[in-house]
């Protein structure tokens, strides 16, 4: 029938004209289920049988080998595929519908272009330039790390995409911090050891190869017996700064004191003198790693004590650096203290005669030059706070009580002792 110059569908029913109905989409069809057997049969047999059983294409690559055994029943083609595929550690990719690519993760097999997707993860917390050590050796091919944009970009085919991203997402966490009050009291060598005569061998360690003292339970006492030398002044507070490091993080805290010398540079009589700095350094480093579980601190602890001892043949400065290693773990707020540390200080000291010193030829009978030699030694106390997510943390401060530990009643005659520092 036409009409109007077009065409129109129509059927015939009972003897009359009726117009098309439209017709419903078609039901998806139920995914096919696989029953089957194998036993140490060629994996590229084995796909070839699914195939024909379920009614698809699978088109295995030249890197697709082995043998497989297993037992499927009524199983979907997609299960029985990820199972084959399981023990060579192949993937398969249904590129369109009833047809289906097998072949190896390796970037270097022939159709990994075809498998492949790509995702591009930014990193909120984590470094990409740290992510080498964290990363499985087998997922590094699958990784870019933009380390100027701080990104990294996958691409690898599922599953392994999937378990790549789910790594990279625990990796990228906020990184506990820890908060580190340290002091660096500065006290003329042996006034020291009067105080520590009477509980040296019951309350802290040496090692004999280095001179280093670390105190542990009775570090909140010898803080306090530091001080009372301070107060006398025997002894002098250096620094006492407070650092945030990150756990497994290095943390800097360090004393400097630059000395310029005189250096001839170039040959006899053709050399020339330049000022040369050098640095005196008292500081160390420290890198703590933190248990939550417990809330306790491990810190790996460097101390360094640098100064210019002297100088040699023209004028070049004779430089010792002390430097030692401890570990020591203690609980969140616990102080730790650093002792041992000793420094030998030298400094020529010139006095004249005003106007006589100055005199030509016997001006040298109203000056004089002495050297002088004093020795001296460093304690450092640590007390590592851990930190909230939010940045605050549980408790005081405690080298904020150190002012209050100033003056202590003078005491009769015989090895004087501290208060104890009260504690949190």
């Amino acid at each position: 029938m036409r009409l109007a110059g077009r065409w129109l569908p129509f059927l015939l029913c009972a003897g009359a004209l009726c117009a098309a109905e439209p017709t419903t989409p078609a039901a998806p069809a139920a995914p096919a289920l696989v029953t089957n057997s194998f036993s140490e049969t060629d994996l590229r047999q084995a796909l070839a049988d699914i195939a024909a059983q379920a009614g698809v294409s699978i088109i295995a690559d030249n890197s697709v080998q082995g043998l497989v055994s297993a037992e499927f029943t009524a199983a979907p083609l997609e299960q029985v595929l990820e199972h084959l595929l399981l023990v060579g550690g192949f993937v398969y990719k249904r590129l369109r519908p009833g047809f289906y690519l097998v072949t190896s993760p390796d970037p270097k097999s022939p159709n990994y272009d075809l498998v492949v997707e790509q995702r591009l993860v930014p990193l909120e917390f984590a470094r990409a330039a740290d992510l080498k050590k964290l990363i499985p050796t087998q997922y590094l091919p699958h990784i870019q790390l933009d380390e100027a944009l701080n990104r990294v970009l996958v691409s690898a085919p599922q599953p392994r995409l999937q378990a790549i991203l789910d790594l990279l997402r625990e990796a990228d966490t906020p990184p506990v911090q820890v908060m580190i009050e340290a002091l660096m009291v500065e006290t003329t060598a042996g006034d020291l050891a009067k105080f520590q005569a009477s509980f040296q061998r019951s309350h802290f360690g040496g090692d004999n190869t280095t001179g280093v003292i670390t105190y542990l339970e009775n570090a909140t006492n010898l803080l306090s017996q530091v001080l009372w030398l301070v107060a006398r002044s025997k002894g002098s507070v250096k620094a006492s700064p407070r650092v945030i490091a990150q756990q497994g993080r290095e943390a800097q805290v360090a004393v400097s004191i630059q000395q310029y010398f005189q250096i001839l540079t170039g040959q006899a009589g053709f050399g020339y003198y330049q000022l040369q700095a050098i640095e005196a350094k008292v500081g160390l480093t420290i890198t703590p790693l933190v248990a939550l579980s417990t809330r306790e601190v491990t810190c790996d602890i460097a101390p360094e004590v640098g100064d210019v001892t002297g100088t040699g043949p023209n004028n070049l400065p004779i430089i010792t650096r002390r430097t030692a290693n401890t570990s020591v773990r203690v609980k969140d707020g616990q102080i730790i203290a650093i002792g041992g540390l000793l420094q030998h200080l030298e400094q020529q000291v010139r006095r004249k005669i005003p106007l006589l010193g100055d005199l030509p030829l016997i001006g040298e009978l109203f000056r004089s030059q002495s050297t002088e030699r004093s020795d001296r030694e460093v304690t450092i106390f640590l007390v590592p706070h851990i930190l909230d997510p939010d940045g605050s943390f549980s408790g005081p401060l405690v080298l904020d009580r150190v002012p209050a530990i100033g003056v202590v009643p003078e005491r009769p005659a015989g090895p004087p002792t501290a208060p104890p520092l009260p504690r949190h």
